[in-house]
């Protein structure tokens, strides 16, 4: 069927006496990817009065539970950018005997914000995916359409309320939460999903009305009240501040050089108890002389070139980097460089039957240390 409309939003129906899956409906370019049903009995839980829309885009579909299934006869909403036909074929059919409306799929770093009231209650979607943007992306995001009362949203960068908002990069963003339709009263918002994300992700929220910040993963549901003194400011009142391991590297662990001749030409740093998901570097009057290592919750070891380095003492820095936040090791590892000194005379010994023989050997500098060999190749 033509896919038009003044303002984008196209009312279709399922064409077939069967379910359809949304994830194998070919879309043709002009059509974002989410899809809209309308919940007329309640079946995603959000309450019949409110008439709310369920929505599903890139196997995240909001409320949890809805995984895409359109069912027989039912009808939908996808929004267009342009003229477009949209083609339904046999591979879009539900292969399930017993189509049901909502199914579950675990999909990871995807966090649900439910606002519950006396109102009923209404959810957003919150997801970190590669590939995304903090801008509204019709392959991975699904606008807020038609509020009813008491609903929830987040806003992207460009403006857009969207009840699914996917972002890419992990640091620092601060991401508007748009409550709207609240009455003087009672409210909370609860937060589902945080086991999905890395455990170095910090996520807070802010209430602006209250001054305070909140760590959801300490505190996953938050009690206010609307009153008359701040309704006016409902819709800007919360933040969600998403940011990577910032702040919370070990720059405490040990970092031990070595000691080596000076003809020898790579030295070892060893790092005890590396972080998992910190890279580290060696570094020398501010150049990397080092691979980067990516710790393994045990010890490593990185090598350096000291072909540069003088005969001596030299003290180096480590570099240590998470995802989205860089520190220096407190203990600065020192390899010292050992002259190979200069001997000024041989001693040799001799027994003609068993026993012990001495040999001596006299340096220009009294303070040097020697090593015996057997043969004159020795290493």
């Amino acid at each position: 069927s033509p896919v038009s409309g003044p303002d984008g939003w196209n009312l279709i129906g399922n064409p077939y006496p069967s379910g359809i899956d949304w994830d194998n409906v070919a879309l043709p370019p002009g059509v974002y990817n989410a899809v809209y049903v309308w919940d007329n009995f309640g079946n995603s839980g959000q309450g019949t009065a409110t008439d709310q829309i369920v929505s599903y885009v890139d196997d995240v579909g909001t409320p949890a539970g809805y995984g895409g299934e359109i069912a027989q006869g039912q009808g939908f909403w996808v929004k267009a950018t342009g003229n477009a036909t949209l083609t339904f074929t046999e591979a879009a059919k539900s292969t399930a005997t017993n189509t049901p409306l909502y199914r579950t799929r675990e999909i990871p770093n995807v966090l649900r914000i439910v606002i519950s009231g006396d109102q009923g209650k209404h959810e957003t979607v919150v997801r970190l995916r590669d590939g995304a943007t903090d801008k509204f992306d019709g392959q991975f995001d699904a606008y807020k359409y038609l509020p009813k009362e008491l609903n929830i949203s987040t806003l992207t960068s460009d403006g857009v309320k969207a009840v699914i908002n996917a972002l890419g990069a992990t640091c620092s963003q601060e991401v508007p939460i748009v409550t709207a339709g609240a009455k003087t009263g009672s409210y909370s918002l609860d937060f589902v999903g945080l086991d999905s994300f890395d455990p170095l992700i910090n996520i807070t929220l802010v209430d602006q009305v209250e001054k305070a910040e909140i760590d959801i993963r300490k505190q996953q549901t938050y009690s206010f009240t609307v009153t008359d003194d701040n309704i006016a400011a409902i819709e800007t009142r919360f933040m969600l501040s998403i940011s990577g391991n910032g702040g919370n590297i070990n720059t405490a662990i040990k970092a031990n050089g070595e000691a080596l001749c000076e003809s020898s030409k790579v030295a070892r740093i060893t790092l005890e108890n590396s972080e998992l998901g910190v890279r580290y570097s060696v570094h020398w009057n501010g150049t990397s002389i080092s691979e980067p290592l990516d710790g393994t919750g045990a010890s490593i070891g990185l090598d350096v070139n000291t072909e540069l380095f003088p005969v001596g003492e030299t003290q180096l820095t480590i570099m240590a980097e998470a995802e989205c936040s860089s520190s220096l090791l407190t203990m600065k590892p020192v390899i010292t460089k050992l002259s190979l000194g200069t001997i000024t005379s041989v001693e040799e010994g001799g027994a003609c039957e068993g026993g012990p023989v001495t040999l001596r050997a006299n340096a220009a500098n009294p303070a040097d240390s020697y090593k015996w060999y057997e043969t004159s190749d020795a290493p």
